[in-house]
């Protein structure tokens, strides 16, 4: 997902990409992604990605907590995201979630979204077994 930031992009605007469904787990996964988000210096500039966890028939999603969430300018590089699933005793997806703030100077961008086993707690290390949304 690349989010653009200049015209017809208002502050507050938002880009959403939804995964497909993935069935209930007691836990042992993991989700990882990588992101870029540069542009103007200074409050509020950038924006805010954040990943959110929805399961089927659940209402009202995005005014939850965010698994994951990041704002404001990162540099000029592409940065790695992970955190553990946890229980799920639904079928559940991602939504991940760009939104403009500020500057038209500010683009966020997303890439290789992963869901992986790490039952075994070496989420952060070592081989994986992915399987890309």
């Amino acid at each position: 997902m690349f989010m653009e930031s200049s015209s017809p992009m208002k502050e507050n605007d938002k880009a959403r990409i939804l995964s497909p469904y993935f069935p209930a787990t007691t836990g042992g996964l993991c989700f990882e992604m990588w992101y870029h988000m540069w542009g103007a210096a200074g409050y509020n500039q950038v924006g805010r990605l954040k990943v959110y966890i929805k399961q089927m028939g659940q209402t009202g999603t995005l005014s939850q907590q965010a698994a994951f969430q990041v704002s404001g300018n990162q540099g000029d590089e592409w940065i790695k995201a992970q955190f553990p699933v946890g229980e799920q005793t639904k079928s559940f997806r991602f939504i991940i979630e760009g939104e403009k703030l500020k500057s038209y100077l500010s683009d966020i961008a997303v890439d290789d979204p992963k869901l992986y086993n790490c039952s075994d707690g070496t989420w952060n290390q070592g081989q994986r077994n992915y399987q890309h949304l």
